[in-house]
C-alpha cells in the first residue's frame, strides 16, 4: 500500500504544541491505511472562541472528500473530523465492492 504522497497542517494552534500535531499525523494515518491510492490530505485547525474547528480534505486520482468538525476540545475536533472522512472513504469502498460483485456475477 502506498502512503499519503503529501500531508498539510494548517493551524496557528499546532505551532506551539507539538504532541498535537504527532496526534494529527498518527490520526491521518488512519486515511491511508483505508485508501490504496495516492492522496493528498489537508487538515486545517482554526480556533474562535474557546471554539476549534477542523476541516480535512482529501484529493486523490478519483477521490475528492472533505469533512468539517467543531468542538471545544481540539482532539474531539480532529477525532470527528477524521471519522467523517472514515466514513466517507467506507461507503465509497462498499460501494465498489458491491458494484465489481454484481458485475462479476452477471
Amino acid at each position: 500500500m502506498e502512503s499519503v504522497s503529501d500531508i498539510n497542517i494548517q493551524s496557528s494552534v499546532v505551532n506551539n504544541r507539538p504532541h498535537l500535531e504527532r496526534y494529527i499525523l498518527g490520526q491521518l494515518d488512519k486515511v491511508n491505511k483505508m485508501q490504496s491510492l495516492r492522496v493528498r490530505a489537508l487538515l486545517s485547525l482554526g480556533v474562535q472562541r474557546h471554539q476549534y474547528t477542523a476541516t480535512v480534505v482529501v484529493r486523490g486520482p478519483s477521490i475528492n472528500l472533505a469533512s468539517k468538525n467543531q468542538d471545544s476540545n481540539p482532539y474531539k475536533t480532529v477525532d470527528g473530523a477524521i471519522s467523517k472522512v472514515l466514513g466517507q472513504l467506507r461507503k465509497i469502498k462498499s460501494k465498489k465492492v458491491s458494484r465489481h460483485r454484481a458485475k462479476k456475477a452477471s
